[in-house]
């Protein structure tokens, strides 16, 4: 990605530095800068100069850094084309992979075991991933379709369906299918991700907590168990 003071807009600043959870004094330590400075810059009424955007970059772009700047600008990036009105959206084929517990997100996908192609609704340029299911579960039936876009995690919602890699996991790189879990009763910061598939210890909903997320958009079934020819 293109490191430009331009990509670092104001508002985008205070949605990183929120996920983060760093107050404005906090931030402002971090990068040289005061908390005024901070807080004339998310509001936009300060311009972010070159130097400073670098200082930036060289802060949080980095090993250990959760999330790290440059896929939080990814994500946010692939939420507003799919976000998009629905005239600038195109019909997209995409490959049918088959579930399997080796899955890796970080791995080319045309490795895994393949079942067809669906034609699906996205917007230029959207990241996702198609799924056919395995057994039947309380989530989905028996070979079902499951249309996974890349998102935020402040983006998903009670009971979605999501598709992450934990941040903390004792398996490497471990990819599981999970729903969205909001505790009756409790603020929207109680959420958490319930592995599904495989099974497993919950997951908090907060972005230090995964290294990827993706949403389930769409669901489909095959007609009569069929791929279409």
């Amino acid at each position: 990605m293109e490191r430009t003071a331009q990509q670092l807009t104001g508002p985008m600043l205070r949605r990183y530095r929120r996920a983060l959870g760093l107050r404005q004094a906090d931030f402002a330590k971090r990068v040289g800068v005061t908390q005024a400075a901070v807080s004339l810059l998310e509001a936009g009424r300060m311009p972010l100069s070159e130097a400073l955007a670098q200082t930036i970059w060289n802060e949080f772009d980095r090993p250990g850094v959760r999330p790290r700047l440059g896929r939080f600008l990814e994500q946010q990036a692939s939420e507003q084309r799919q976000s998009a009105p629905m005239a600038s959206r195109s019909f997209t084929t995409l490959p049918v992979f088959t579930w399997t517990p080796r899955l890796d997100l970080e791995d080319d996908p045309g490795t895994m075991p393949t079942r067809g192609l669906v034609t699906v609704l996205l917007a230029p340029g959207s990241r996702a991933l198609v799924l056919e299911m395995p057994e039947k579960t309380d989530a989905w039936v028996s070979g079902e379709i499951l249309v996974f876009a890349v998102c935020g995690v402040e983006h998903c919602r009670a009971d979605d369906l999501c598709l992450l890699r934990p941040a903390r996991s004792r398996r490497r790189n471990a990819t599981v299918v999970a729903r969205v879990v909001r505790p009756r009763g409790k603020s929207m910061a109680a959420r958490h991700f319930e592995p599904l598939l495989p099974k497993g210890p919950r997951v908090p909903a907060r972005a230090d907590a995964v290294k990827d997320v993706l949403r389930c958009v769409y669901r489909a079934r095959y007609v009569d168990g069929q791929p279409p020819r």
